[in-house]
């Protein structure tokens, strides 16, 4: 083999150790990054479920796929729901999404849990947010109210209840009671033009 072979091959040795370097370099520092970013209480954590598919069964039968558990050091379960909308903001469905989690985690088997306990709060993690990935901390719902709401959604589904109008007309786009709401509705168009005002 030629000098100039050899010299080619080191070269090219050389460039994909480099670009292997950089590529490992650069995931380690967005994985420090994260956890810099993370409550105490994540961030000392360990991962041990990521998009796990839970169900319960009972009288109020719930099922989910949770985003990512952590178990902490004090032996508690946290769930974590990332949301990737442009705003950072917690939204009541986000709570309760954490709260069906955190149930379903309670009512699975051991096997799942680990043995530990299901913390009463969670995070919504938002990964886009400005200055780096954040984290909301949310008290969750009980037992007991996700039960109401499990009535209640089964009630509008069976049309045996009334939908409430919501708070902001923005919110009825997309509603599937909105046909079946008392509040009369602008058209869709008149929204967006309040909105621009």
């Amino acid at each position: 083999m030629s000098m100039v072979a050899t010299l080619l091959i080191v070269v090219c040795i050389l460039w994909v150790a480099l670009a292997l370097f950089r590529a490992l370099s650069g995931q380690s520092r967005g994985y420090h990054r994260e956890r810099a970013c993370m409550p105490a209480d994540l961030s000392s954590a360990e991962l041990v479920a990521s998009e796990m598919f839970l169900c319960s069964r009972g009288a109020y039968p719930f099922h989910g796929k949770t985003d990512q558990v952590f178990l902490t050091q004090g032996r508690q379960l946290i769930p974590t729901e990332t949301k990737t909308r442009s705003s950072a903001r917690v939204h009541a469905s986000d709570v309760i999404q954490l709260s069906v989690q955190a149930r379903l985690l309670r009512d699975a088997p051991r096997q799942v849990t680990r043995g530990a306990t299901v913390a009463s709060y969670g995070y919504v993690r938002f990964p886009n947010a400005k200055g780096g990935p954040r984290y909301a901390r949310v008290q969750l719902i009980e037992d007991a109210a996700l039960d109401a709401l499990h009535v209640r959604y089964g009630q509008l589904h069976s049309g045996s209840a009334t939908p409430k109008p919501a708070a902001r007309p923005g919110l009825c786009r997309g509603c599937l009671q909105a046909p079946q709401c008392p509040r009369p509705h602008p058209p869709i168009a008149s929204i967006r033009d309040a909105r621009r005002r």
